[in-house]
């Protein structure tokens, strides 16, 4: 059975959109990496121990979902399966911009700057574009390195590129749970 799910994936890619939809369906609990980073004052961080211990007391449950960009080989051990949305640049870029001009609370909450610093951030993602220490960090996605680390779990992988392989997945996860 599908108990414990790990969704992961560049910026913008639908991450929290799919993890909230499997939450909402099979009802298993969901937390989102980016919730635990952030803190109530903009631009601050909560320290890495304590989004690890956070992390870490959540995994301990019987079923969860973690969402976000964390690529950390204890997550991928303890996971049942791994979700990889592989979503294009474009895909990303556009509903980057526009979740931006269509949410009022997106533009008031982070603005035009947070936005433009996410656009390089995604163009960083997919091409790569880290120095060798910030890809030692846990939080730090490209697509290379993903691939690279998935591949020690080949077994517990699932791909989602599109619509379809999103049905697949709910399907697949749906005929665990019978």
């Amino acid at each position: 059975m599908i108990e414990k799910i790990d969704i992961l994936g560049p910026s913008a890619s639908g991450k929290s959109h799919l993890a909230r939809g499997i939450s909402q369906l099979f009802r298993i609990p969901l937390v989102s990496v980016d919730t635990l980073t952030r803190t109530s004052i903009p631009h601050v961080r909560t320290p890495e121990s304590e989004v690890l211990r956070a992390i870490g007391e959540f995994m301990a449950t019987k079923e969860w979902i973690l969402e976000g960009k964390y690529m950390a080989g204890d997550v991928f051990d303890n996971a049942d399966m791994i979700v990889w949305v592989h979503r294009g640049i474009v895909h990303c870029l556009l509903a980057q911009w526009l979740r931006y001009f269509s949410d009022t609370e997106q533009r008031t909450r982070f603005g035009l700057l947070s936005n433009t610093k996410l656009t390089r951030n995604i163009v960083r993602q997919h091409f790569g574009l880290y120095t060798a220490e910030e890809l030692l960090r846990p939080r730090v996605y490209t697509y290379r390195k993903a691939e690279q680390t998935l591949s020690e779990w080949p077994e517990k992988v699932f791909r989602v590129r599109n619509p379809r392989d999103e049905d697949n997945l709910m399907q697949r996860i749906r005929d665990s749970r019978r």
